[in-house]
């Protein structure tokens, strides 16, 4: 019998996860900028009213908010 990897948890709650997502760069399902996951995406915030965030990356770790894509870039990659 093959062992199954161990589920990866999210919290559902959006500072706790975002601080995980802060201690461990790069994981995968938390939005690294805003601490958004696909438990609890972002409504709002230039969406429609029944749309929400959705992955801006293929690694899950940016979501589509235009304030998190905006911070993700940083200031040398914004235009003026």
């Amino acid at each position: 019998m093959t062992k199954k990897p161990p589920q990866r948890m999210i919290p559902l709650d959006r500072t706790k996860a975002l601080e995980l997502a802060r201690q461990r760069p790069g994981y995968r399902g938390i939005c690294a900028q805003c601490g958004c996951s696909d438990f609890n995406a972002c409504t709002g915030l230039g969406f429609l009213e029944d749309e929400s965030c959705s992955w801006a990356n293929h690694k899950q770790t940016l979501c589509s908010n235009p304030e998190c894509i905006t911070k993700a870039r940083g200031p040398q990659m914004m235009r003026a």
